[in-house]
């Protein structure tokens, strides 16, 4: 990323988060950080994806919740300016009914320059305090699967071809059956969680391999699934047949022949 003269001239690096990099504003007249989005040619929060506004939302929520919890302001201001920096960044200023601006903004109004020990001491509690509050991801499991291998993929690891991936959800699904066949018990189960997980990582891979968005997938494979099973159930009621005393071959027959009428 590529950091505005100004801005960079003007604040210290703090710490790096998912999206943004935080920075501690010069000015020591306030508690004041600032988040820069790392993505070059941002200007306004628009020219962000709709997954990165999410993820600059979060940033704002945490770094607001840190600088209250080290700060007790009075009041919190976030601001997005950039009429002399161009370059899209978010202010999280700490604000008391006694500093010298009070009420009004703090732009122009009072400037003061750290001590350089103080300086270092409030970036190191700036610092400490992000590493010891995560952000919380706006991906679901299933979406962070799916980027995980991408990422792995940019980077030189991934499959060639897209039977590959088939291949690895086949031996993933063949670990997953071979603890089944293990006695039942508590490790057993932690077994199953563990292989559950690499069954689902590898159906991601292969979903990207197919150019499939594997949210958009299981929503069309829930969407059949209640259609099927909707029909299911009239098709037993109509024939005065009880899903819960029917025999498992009997639905399964059925099942099948809804499935093959739906593709037809």
């Amino acid at each position: 990323m590529h950091l505005y003269p100004r801005l960079e001239s003007e604040s210290t690096y703090v710490i790096d988060l998912p999206l943004s990099q935080v920075r501690l504003s010069h000015n020591a007249a306030f508690p004041w950080i600032i988040l820069v989005p790392q993505k070059d040619g941002l200007v306004e929060l628009i020219d962000l994806t709709s997954e990165d506004q999410q993820k600059l939302m979060q940033e704002i929520a945490t770094a607001s919740q840190i600088m209250r919890q080290l700060f007790h302001p009075t009041k919190l201001n976030v601001a997005n300016l950039g009429n002399r920096v161009p370059q899209l960044h978010i202010h999280v200023i700490a604000r008391y009914e006694n500093d010298a601006a009070w009420p009004g903004p703090v732009w122009g109004e009072m400037s003061e320059t750290y001590d350089p020990a103080l300086k270092l001491e409030r970036i190191k509690m700036l610092k400490e305090a992000f590493q010891n509050r995560p952000i919380p991801s706006s991906s679901s499991p299933l979406r962070q699967a799916y980027d995980l291998s991408l990422e792995a993929a940019q980077e030189g690891f991934d499959w060639e071809f897209p039977v590959q991936a088939v291949l690895k959800v086949q031996e993933e699904t063949e670990e997953v059956l071979a603890e089944l066949k293990k006695p039942d018990s508590l490790v057993r189960q932690e077994a199953l969680l563990e292989e559950m997980g690499d069954l689902f990582l590898a159906c991601t891979c292969l979903a990207r391999h197919c150019n499939v968005n594997p949210e958009e997938a299981i929503l069309v494979g829930i969407q059949k699934f209640i259609k099927r099973y909707e029909r299911l159930k009239s098709f037993a009621k109509e024939q005065g047949v009880s899903l819960q005393n029917a025999p498992r071959a009997e639905l399964s027959a059925l099942w099948q022949k809804l499935k093959k009428e739906s593709q037809d």
